[in-house]
């Protein structure tokens, strides 16, 4: 039912193999500075990085656009409220 599983090549052990989860990665798994394993290989590790950092980036946008529309509608009330105090006074 499954057979192309058994036809992938494992040149490396399961316990070096990339933990990449849509497919099947048979590339060894990169390593920390303390000589521990990481998850993913080297290309997936970079690809992950990549998509968070577009992530952050999108949140900062997000957030910086929301604090410039909060302050943008504090203006226009404080101008509403000058506005409505010279015409009580005129």
């Amino acid at each position: 039912m499954f057979a192309f599983y058994d036809e992938v090549p494992t040149s490396t052990s399961l316990l070096m193999q990339c933990e990449y989860r849509s497919k099947v990665c048979t590339n060894h798994r990169a390593t920390n500075l303390d000589g521990t394993l990481h998850k993913l290989c080297e290309f997936h590790r970079q690809k992950a990085n990549m998509n968070q950092q577009r992530l952050h980036r999108r949140q900062r946008e997000k957030r910086v656009r929301v604090q410039h529309n909060e302050s943008t509608s504090e203006e226009h009330v404080a101008a509403a409220r000058r506005i409505s105090v010279i015409e009580r006074r005129g």
